[in-house]
């Protein structure tokens, strides 16, 4: 059972904890996941960053909101929904659907490095795989063939790291 707390407009509590708070709480106590007096999970919204908008359509759609600070020219990404691609390797989200976003990956200036947490594209250097988008979950090295076109706020990580391969998900506006 889940508890939901730091919002009292979110009334009742959720009937099945969803898996990827399950596996967060016994990976981070301290990151607003507890137990309370009762036994139950306790989730924060506000020490994790999910507005209870959010989590109901996780719990509903299945689709984890991540905030992510995004270029002005990449907003149409705001809200979709994605797949993590099967074949991700553990330090990156692949978005399945990405392809369908080829005409975006422009030759812009990459960036120095592809930090925790970037959003990435590639760009018309990387040829067929032009507009492919991935969720950096670690450090990668400067790529010409990559733009960084946005950013998943530390805070915000939590969420991105509980993105399982095969899951939906949605980049949205902190």
């Amino acid at each position: 059972m889940l508890s939901v707390v730091g919002d009292k407009r979110l009334c009742g509590e959720i009937r099945e904890t969803p898996l990827f708070l399950q596996q967060q709480f016994h990976q981070r106590r301290s990151s607003g996941l507890g137990v309370g007096a009762s036994g139950r999970i306790e989730f924060d919204v506000c020490k994790v960053g999910i507005s209870p908008d959010r989590l109901r359509r996780f719990c509903r759609e299945g689709v984890l909101s991540v905030p992510a600070l995004l270029a002005p020219d990449q907003e149409a990404l705001y809200g979709q929904a994605f797949t993590c691609r099967p074949d991700s390797p553990a330090g990156l989200v692949r978005f399945a659907e990405s392809r369908e976003y080829a005409c975006f990956g422009g030759p812009n200036a990459p960036a120095d490095c592809r930090a925790r947490g970037s959003v990435t594209m590639d760009n018309d250097r990387y040829g067929r795989y032009a507009g492919e988008i991935q969720l950096c979950r670690a450090d990668y090295p400067a790529d010409e063939r990559v733009n960084v076109i946005g950013r998943v706020p530390e805070q915000a990580m939590l969420l991105a790291d509980s993105i399982p391969r095969g899951g939906r998900f949605a980049l949205v506006r902190p």
